[in-house]
C-alpha cells in the first residue's frame, strides 16, 4: 500500500481516490504477508487493520463468484471467531 500521506498539488491524497477504505470486508484467495512494490509503505494487512475493516483468505473465489452469480446478489458477512474479539455494532453497518 503506498504511503497515504502523500498528497498531491492539491493536497489530496496522491494515491487513492479517497480518505478511506469503503469496503466493509475483503475476501481473497491468496495472501502474501511480504509487500515488494516500489512505492509500498506497508501491507494491505497492515492498512486493514488500521481501518478496522476485516479480511480473509484462502477462499476459493472463483467458486464464490460462480456461486453468487448463479444465485444473485446475496448478503453475508465475515465473522471472527475469537471470543476476545469485539462484538460487531451491526445497527452502524451499511446493508444490516
Amino acid at each position: 500500500v503506498p504511503d497515504r500521506r502523500v498528497l498531491d498539488k492539491h493536497g489530496l491524497p496522491a494515491h487513492f481516490e479517497s480518505g478511506k477504505i469503503h469496503a466493509t470486508g475483503l475476501i481473497v484467495q491468496d495472501y502474501s504477508h511480504h509487500y515488494s512494490h516500489w512505492q509500498a509503505s506497508s501491507s494491505l494487512g497492515d492498512w486493514l487493520v488500521e481501518e478496522g475493516i476485516p479480511g480473509v483468505s484462502g477462499i476459493d473465489t472463483r467458486m464464490l463468484t460462480k456461486k453468487i452469480r448463479s444465485s444473485g446478489a446475496m448478503m453475508g458477512r465475515i465473522e471472527v471467531l475469537d471470543p476476545n474479539a469485539p462484538a460487531p455494532d451491526f445497527a452502524t453497518m451499511p446493508n444490516s
